[in-house]
């Protein structure tokens, strides 16, 4: 992906947050949209966004980079074209845009994304991240998630209905 453009509302809610003592702001949601356009900087909403999600996790990983990681494992199907980083106020904080599909979510998978967003003249201690923490679903006959695989002595008894072979 190329890089996020952080807003003027979200760099302004930085700025006032630093001046007046309530940093950190807090990047609380990322949305999804299917609008396909050049993000710009006086933008407060996605164009057309029809998902908005709370289970994002990460926070600064250096002085001038945050990292998000943001999960979905409803049984949504959707193509996005566009993603927006929100704070807890509800500010557009972050855009990105493109005519391509960013990503395509099945009904049957688990979305993880990875953002990560280049800061310049703010510092990513000014900036923290909702504290959501992602539990991954057991996998089942029916959906994908997390497996523990038998060894190869358990897979020849045959007797361990809790491993995959």
């Amino acid at each position: 992906m190329n890089k996020m453009l952080i807003t003027t509302a979200g760099l302004a809610e930085i700025v006032n947050a630093e001046q007046s003592g309530t940093a950190p702001v807090v990047l609380s949601h990322v949305a999804f949209g299917s609008g396909q356009y050049t993000a710009t900087a006086d933008m407060t909403a996605l164009k057309s966004e029809f998902k908005r999600t709370d289970a994002v996790a990460g926070g600064a990983i250096s002085d001038n980079i945050i990292h998000l990681t943001v999960h979905d494992n409803s049984s949504d199907k959707y193509t996005v074209n566009e993603i927006g980083v929100f704070t807890a106020s509800g500010t557009l904080f972050a855009v990105y845009s493109q005519t391509t599909p960013i990503m395509e979510k099945s009904a049957t998978s688990e979305t993880m994304i990875a953002i990560d967003i280049a800061l310049t003249d703010i510092d990513a201690a000014s900036i923290t991240v909702g504290d959501t923490n992602f539990v991954l679903n057991p996998a089942t006959t029916d959906a994908a998630g997390i497996v523990e695989l038998a060894t190869e002595a358990e897979a020849t008894a045959g007797t361990d209905k809790n491993r995959a072979i």
